[in-house]
């Protein structure tokens, strides 16, 4: 696994010790949780835009996505 370091703005701060406090889990896993849940949004959206486009086919949109064609 590796190492990420970031900066947050307060706000961010303390929406991410809410979600460690209702999660109840400690920040590290709360970050990964977060992280993973917005690259998997991030990936859908990117293989849509490709799709609306034209530039994929829907199977590869689904394969960009990281989701079942059907």
């Amino acid at each position: 696994m590796r190492v990420v370091t970031t900066r947050v703005d307060e706000k961010d701060a303390r929406d991410l010790a809410e979600v460690e406090r209702v999660e109840k889990v400690e920040r590290a896993e709360a970050v990964r949780k977060l992280l993973a849940r917005g690259l998997r949004d991030w990936k859908i959206e990117f293989a849509l835009k490709k799709l609306r486009k034209r530039e994929v086919s829907i199977a590869k949109a689904a394969e960009i996505a990281g989701v079942s064609f059907s």
